[in-house]
């Protein structure tokens, strides 16, 4: 069922057995640009893309990406047991992400613009400029997840950590009969930037790592905030299936999102909040890492690991500094 044909009928035929991703749609301006509200069963798309068969591939990859987001940890249901519809902005008009997120963004708005990957999450709303669709599949399902954590944990992992699992979501692809892929075992871009790290000895010390978020590295060289966020995917992919630390990963997101833990890391975002790295290591240890050098040894290993089978490491110079 294509976009332009729900638009056209107000009932929408429907295949017994699948749900469409598309559940209505309505104009929406944003200042002099004409554009559109599309809904689907979890999101509100708001966008100045026109074309309808684009439009209906990104409602089915947001639907498919909280799919993956629910199996990571259960959604938080409001106290009348609904789950409100997130907010997804997608520009296609430069003029108009630029003005959008300079009354969004306030004073932060040139950080924001200046983001490589062509989008950001804040207070609680993803914003992405569409430029190759697969680039932005990638984008929006790496900040749907950082979207995801805000509005369903009461209270936020580490960093590193929530960093390192939006990155395990970023390897995602659409057939060309809209079928969306997430392979969440792969990495190449992360894989490749870590091992190039590995090899050139940058890489972040892991005392130190643990505490940073992605604000303390803007306007840092491309190849040690490349090299950050492959550390921090190699962190999120040890723990979330190495055996001997799976179960315990798992307990510490439940009571992370709960706010059942007993140190509270706070809130990284623009939205409010106090930030406490403090809390990381005890928070690790009391999950994780009881004996912290092996921890730290472990990721190390891992780190490793994965840096040795990357085959792209044989090759000097890449990936590009560019």
């Amino acid at each position: 069922m294509t976009l332009a044909l729900c638009l056209a009928l107000t009932g929408c035929a429907r295949q017994p057995k699948e749900t469409p991703a598309v559940t209505g749609i309505d104009a929406w301006r944003w200042q002099n640009v004409e554009g559109h509200v599309v809904r689907t069963p979890h999101y509100r798309l708001y966008t100045t893309v026109d074309d309808t068969a684009v439009l209906d591939r990104f409602a089915k990859l947001l639907e498919r990406a909280f799919v993956q987001y629910t199996e990571l940890a259960a959604p938080l249901p409001d106290a009348d047991g609904e789950i409100a519809p997130l907010q997804v902005y997608l520009f296609d008009e430069p003029g108009a992400l630029e003005s959008f997120t300079r009354k969004l963004t306030g004073a932060d708005a040139d950080v924001y613009l200046s983001v490589g990957t062509g989008g950001y999450t804040y207070d609680d709303k993803v914003v992405c400029f569409l430029g190759s669709e697969s680039d932005t599949y990638t984008t929006m399902a790496h900040e749907g997840l950082h979207q995801y954590i805000g509005r369903h944990f009461r209270t936020r992992l580490p960093p590193t950590i929530e960093e390192g699992l939006a990155c395990t979501f970023e390897n995602v692809s659409m057939s060309p009969t809209g079928e969306v892929t997430f392979d969440r075992t792969r990495n190449e871009r992360r894989s490749q930037w870590l091992a190039r790290a590995w090899r050139e000895k940058t890489l972040i010390p892991f005392d130190t790592l643990i505490y940073l978020h992605g604000g303390d590295l803007a306007g840092r060289p491309l190849p040690l905030v490349e090299g950050y966020y492959g550390q921090c995917w190699a962190l999120a992919r040890m723990l979330r299936d190495d055996r001997g630390y799976a179960a315990n990963f798992q307990r510490l997101l439940r009571d992370v999102q709960t706010g059942g833990t007993l140190h509270d890391v706070g809130r990284t975002d623009a939205s409010g909040g106090a930030y406490n790295p403090r809390a990381i290591p005890p928070l690790l240890q009391q999950y994780v890492a009881p004996d912290w050098p092996r921890f730290v040894a472990d990721v190390d290993r891992a780190v490793t690991a994965i840096s040795t089978a990357q085959a792209v490491a044989d090759s000097p110079g890449f990936p590009s500094d560019k």
